[in-house]
């Protein structure tokens, strides 16, 4: 994944922890490349990013990337609630999730517009086993 700021080692390293953060086995790698872009087009909190992947590799004894998933998310809970891990989580919680890839994985169809959902299907509950029609709502004529 191509970076103006942040090295490949440290995109690397965020890309992985943003996975331990909001872990999705199915997702692929791509759309968690998101958060890491979205963080690299800042330079003011390069520095606190750099210092954050430097810490979690000092914790790991060297490289932070080489441990086990269980190792690595044992530090991921010590450095929670840091300015580094909330910096992260906040991000990720719109460039992870508000794009056409995560929408494509998870399902979602995205916005109707202004014309809302009233007659786009909202209301079919037919994935239920056996909704009684009254449970569908009722629809303005």
């Amino acid at each position: 994944m191509p970076l103006q700021i942040l090295s490949t080692a440290e995109g690397e390293t965020i890309l992985k922890l943003t996975r331990h953060i909001f872990p999705h086995e199915t997702l692929e790698d791509a759309v968690y490349a998101f958060v890491v872009k979205d963080l690299d087009k800042n330079p003011s909190i390069h520095s606190m990013l750099a210092n954050g992947v430097k810490d979690l590799n000092q914790r790991a004894g060297g490289d932070w990337l080489a441990l086990g998933s269980e190792e690595q998310f044992r530090h991921v809970e010590a450095i929670a609630g840091s300015e580094f891990f909330e910096t992260i989580r906040s991000t990720a919680v719109v460039s992870l999730y508000n794009n056409e890839l995560a929408f494509a994985h998870f399902g979602y169809e995205g916005s109707k517009g202004d014309g809302g959902y009233l007659y786009s299907g909202f209301d079919d509950l037919e994935w239920l086993p056996d909704p009684a029609r009254a449970d569908s709502g009722i629809r303005p004529s």
